[in-house]
C-alpha cells in the first residue's frame, strides 16, 4: 500500500508542477502583450505629435 501512495504522490506532484508552469507561462505572455500595447500606444502618440507639429 505504501508504494501506491508514493506513486500517487509522484503523479500529484508532477501535475501541480505542470499547472504552476502553465500559469507562469500564461502570466508571462499576458505581460508581454501589455508591454507591446503600451509601446504601440507610445508610437502612435509620437506620430500624432509629429503630424500636429508639422501641420501648425
Amino acid at each position: 500500500m505504501k508504494r501506491i501512495h508514493k506513486i500517487i504522490l509522484l503523479f500529484v506532484a508532477i501535475f501541480l508542477i505542470g499547472i504552476i508552469s502553465f500559469a507562469g507561462y500564461i502570466n508571462y505572455s499576458l505581460d508581454r502583450k501589455e508591454v507591446s500595447k503600451a509601446a504601440d500606444s507610445l508610437k502612435t502618440e509620437k506620430k500624432i505629435n509629429v503630424k500636429t507639429i508639422i501641420l501648425y
